[in-house]
């Protein structure tokens, strides 16, 4: 589904969007049919209270086409779920290291969140840091990724010499949880 009449909605600049190369599309598209397979399993196998997704350059929330951005494309599909699950805690985490993004985002997911009835049972989380900070923020993972949880990571950068490698092994010797690295020449 196609969100462009959210850049004048909610009054967002289109200079501040980034426009998406025709992979992207199907980046956001695999990334997400990983998630649904994912959630079946925590859902209906694992015995968890808590979902996790954490992107970790998650940008603005929406490019400038109007389509939506990978971690808009969970929120909508969590809040799907958590209406038929409405015992279990889905939690998204956002960062980016551009404020300008992280507050669209904000206005995006508030929308999406919203749109999709407001389950209290969808808990968004949005912070303003460089990826290699964010992936050792362990005073806010902690409290959240935890044994009754089950989590993704999914990092994807614009140019593979922007995260520290040993953070991410790092994050997996703490966390039990799995990552998706994205890396493209």
């Amino acid at each position: 589904m196609n969100y462009s009449r959210l850049v004048e909605e909610l009054n967002i600049s289109p200079k501040n969007l980034t426009d998406k190369k025709i992979q992207t599309r199907y980046k956001i598209k695999y990334i997400l049919e990983y998630v649904k397979l994912w959630l079946y399993v925590f859902l209906n196998v694992a015995d968890k209270n808590s979902v996790n997704f954490i992107d970790a350059m998650c940008n603005a929330g929406i490019y400038l086409d109007g389509e939506l951005t990978t971690s808009m494309e969970v929120l909508i599909l969590f809040c799907e779920k958590a209406k038929i699950y409405p015992n279990k805690h889905f939690h998204l985490f956002m960062n980016d290291y551009d404020s300008k993004s992280i507050e669209i985002c904000k206005k995006v997911a508030e929308y999406l969140y919203n749109e999709n009835g407001k389950p209290v049972n969808v808990h968004l989380h949005f912070d303003i840091l460089d990826v290699n900070e964010y992936l050792e923020k362990y005073d806010l993972f902690d409290r959240y990724l935890t044994y009754d949880a089950t989590s993704i990571f999914f990092i994807d950068p614009y140019d593979l010499r922007t995260v520290i490698l040993s953070k991410i092994s790092q994050l997996v010797k703490r966390y039990y949880c799995e990552v998706i690295f994205r890396v493209c020449f």
